[in-house]
């Protein structure tokens, strides 16, 4: 088994019964890339800042409800995938390492909002938070100067946010499959064209 984790990219496929990361992926910490898919894995715990050299971790867990802030202080971190799972909430309570984040994927979650470090990600370019239960962005989201691709689809934004409508460079914004106002709705064609 130790020789799957002599690779620098990693995909780690859980059996059925795994509900938690094996023990042994902690004692290795070269790890660029970390790709983990499970049915039953229901926490990333707070071990995951062992692996301090990550550059992209990729998880895709339907049972998981439970991401530890410390994934969010692997200062090396680019992109951080979180997909298809029941997580409700990211914590709100840290101070953000991972300030190097380009990419950063939260699509088809449980989501009812986003944290307010977000607005500290000054490299963000792409945020993908579609499929969850957002009807509001935070105040720190007009920090987001360097974002150029942006989808809100299938939430729950019924006006267009504040922090939203002040983002001038981005260049692919969807809010597709959300119950907005007609205000709002012209408000976004007005700055961004967005037909509906």
């Amino acid at each position: 088994m130790k020789e799957q984790f002599e690779t620098k990219n990693l995909l780690l496929k859980l059996n059925k019964k795994a509900q938690a990361l094996p023990e042994i992926l902690f004692e290795y910490d070269h790890f660029e890339t970390l790709e983990i898919i499970s049915e039953n894995l229901e926490s990333i715990d707070a071990r995951i800042k062992r692996l301090k050299n990550l550059k992209t971790i990729s998880i895709n867990a339907k049972a998981l409800t439970f991401v530890a802030k410390e994934l969010f202080l692997i200062e090396t971190l680019k992109t951080i995938k979180i997909k298809n799972t029941k997580l409700q909430e990211l914590s709100d309570d840290l101070e953000v390492k991972c300030l190097e984040l380009e990419n950063l994927q939260l699509n088809n979650n449980q989501l009812s909002k986003l944290p307010t470090w977000l607005g500290k990600l000054e490299k963000l370019t792409l945020l993908d938070a579609a499929k969850n239960h957002l009807s509001s962005l935070p105040e720190s989201f007009a920090k987001l100067k360097k974002l150029k691709r942006l989808n809100l689809d299938s939430n729950h934004f019924e006006t267009a946010p504040s922090s939203l409508l002040v983002l001038h460079n981005l260049q692919h914004i969807s809010i597709d499959q959300n119950p907005l106002t007609e205000k709002s709705k012209n408000e976004l064609f007005k700055i961004f064209k967005i037909w509906f």
